[in-house]
């Protein structure tokens, strides 16, 4: 081989193994590279290790295969109970979804909320709204409309059992309806004195009344239709105290005339709505309280002193020398019309002290009954603080002038409970969850966020707290809580997504142990070829450097 051609052979042999040390060393930069992909994939799956989810668990059986979806608070169904679970931000409004807030649009609910809970036209058009959106059918919304709305529902108020439709009702309206509630009245043996029922204004003993008596005639002004409790009894030494304390207890004997006046009321009154409830049982505690007989002491038996009542009872002042039994009875039972409570008097005759005598108390029912229907529309027009500091109708146990009675207010409108609807307990549930959400929306405000249906992005929500599980507690209220601290919301492991980790992360590391051994052996290729290559070098370097020398011998000689 000549030198020239030697020469352009070693600088092709240089040429090919630069070439071949720069494959060797991208080829090191990606195997560092890949290196470096197995350090990220290995971090990233011992942090996989340490995924949660948030699993709702409502009956405590610790299952968690029940993921928390804005559906499983917001949707009335078993697991919630079919009370809303309200989904609420920082400020505290509701978070509604696309539908939800399409319906509160409908119904004009400002985003700010009404600040109360809304009138009835509102809650019809919130359901049509969620009609419009598929959440209920039409049918369903036109059913729901025409029953009772509960305005109590998650503002104190408790869910409703049954629901009923109203009717408007005036008092005789009201009257004709009670036309066929009989009240049973009896009149037991007291010993030395006789108790009575006198209907009208003249003398009439009724004895063991059993019917005839209806609420209807008790709401009544007309002096015929009066019913009084009267008891007499003769040298008394503890009058008048004693008839006072026997007609109260009469009252609340067997077959207690307070419970069968509750109990017609409830009858008509009781329309589904829990403050109807509320406000009967208000009215039948107030009335209870005139004929508690703890309240009564007991005479000094000073003739002056006719025994302290307690405002139990009321005393017309008549103490006449003489006069005959039934003049006197005439005379209280005219002054028991015109007295809400026991109201007494005492006859002596010959008008001296110590000589025989005779006492008499007397009670007028239709009183009573007005003054538990003024009680329980008291209760209906404001709340129960409202009503012990200014009742909207006002009751006076005394002279009935100091009062104020509803049925003497011929505006006043009572609601009574119309025929029972079609729907079933399923309805009725469906019906208090929304009535519930409505008066949350309405009292706290509500926003709109489409993202809420998408199961992680609600729990990223929860867990960065930029959003909060508002619930319902025992005393009716609803009230804000973190997640973490929420009985039924439970934070867990996510197996599934470890598992999925674990996947990848045995997928992508076998990927890269492959493509690093494929390096490898091209390196080793590479390194194969660069020795070879430096050991041509070598010997062809050699080869030129000696006959080079040659030449210069063979010219210098």
């Amino acid at each position: 081989m000549g030198l020239a051609a030697q020469q352009a052979r070693l600088l092709t042999i240089t040429s090919r193994k630069a070439d071949c040390e720069y494959q060797s060393m991208s080829l090191s930069h990606q195997k560092l590279a890949i290196s470096r992909e197995l350090e990220d994939l290995s971090s990233e799956y011992q942090n996989s290790l340490n995924q949660t989810k948030l699993v709702y668990d409502y009956y405590g059986t610790g299952k968690t295969n029940e993921q928390l979806k804005y559906s499983t608070l917001m949707t009335p169904s078993g697991v919630n109970d079919y009370t809303p679970v309200t989904v609420t931000n920082q400020a505290g409004r509701v978070v509604l979804d696309s539908k939800y807030a399409a319906a509160a649009k409908a119904a004009g609910i400002p985003q700010e909320g009404l600040g109360c809970v809304p009138s009835t036209l509102i809650r019809d058009q919130f359901y049509y709204g969620l009609a419009a959106q598929g959440v209920i059918t039409q049918d369903k919304a036109q059913l729901y409309t025409s029953t009772e709305y509960n305005q109590g529902l998650g503002v104190g108020g408790s869910t409703v059992g049954m629901t009923y439709t109203t009717v408007p009702t005036t008092l005789d309206e009201l009257k004709d309806v009670l036309t066929g509630t009989t009240i049973t009245l009896s009149r037991p043996d007291l010993g030395s004195g006789s108790c009575r029922f006198i209907k009208g204004t003249g003398i009439e003993d009724t004895g063991a009344l059993s019917s005839g008596v209806t609420l209807s005639q008790l709401l009544s002004d007309d002096p015929a239709e009066q019913v009084t409790y009267l008891i007499t009894s003769v040298k008394d030494y503890n009058y008048p105290t004693n008839e006072c304390k026997k007609l109260a207890e009469k009252v609340k004997e067997d077959g207690d005339v307070i419970d069968q006046i509750y109990n017609g009321f409830a009858s008509v009154l009781l329309t589904g709505d829990p403050r109807s409830e509320q406000a009967l049982n208000y009215a039948k505690s107030k009335i209870e309280e005139m004929f508690d007989t703890s309240r009564v002491t007991g005479s000094n038996g000073d003739s002056r002193d006719h025994g302290e009542i307690d405002t139990l009872a009321t005393s017309n002042g008549y103490r006449p020398k003489k006069k005959k039994a039934n003049d006197m009875r005439k005379n209280i039972m005219g002054s028991s019309d015109d007295a809400i409570g026991i109201v007494y008097n005492t006859f002596w005759k010959g008008g001296k002290i110590g000589k025989k005598f005779s006492s008499a108390a007397a009670l007028n029912l239709n009183n009573i009954a007005k003054a538990f229907l003024s009680y329980f529309a008291s209760y209906m027009e404001g709340l129960p603080a409202d009503v012990n500091d200014d009742p909207a109708y006002k009751v006076e146990r005394g002279w009935k002038s100091a009062s104020s009675l509803v049925t003497d207010d011929p505006n006043y409108v009572y609601y009574v409970a119309g025929e029972s609807t079609t729907t079933t307990e399923t309805d009725n549930q469906y019906i208090n969850f929304y009535d519930a959400l409505l008066n949350q929306i309405c009292t706290a405000g509500w926003t709109e966020n489409e993202q809420v249906n998408d199961p992680e992005y609600l729990q990223q929500m929860f867990q960065n707290g930029m959003m909060f599980v508002t619930r319902l507690r025992d005393d009716g209220y609803y009230y804000q809580g973190n997640y973490a601290t929420d009985s039924y919301i439970k934070e867990v492991s996510d197996e599934t997504a470890i598992a999925q980790a674990e996947a990848k992360y045995n997928t992508q590391k076998a990927k890269l142990n492959s493509k690093e051994q494929t390096l490898d052996l091209k390196m080793k290729n590479l390194d194969t070829e660069i020795s070879s290559l430096t050991t041509e070098y070598e010997t062809i370097k050699n080869t030129i450097s000696k006959n080079i020398e040659k030449s210069f011998k063979r010219y210098n000689a």
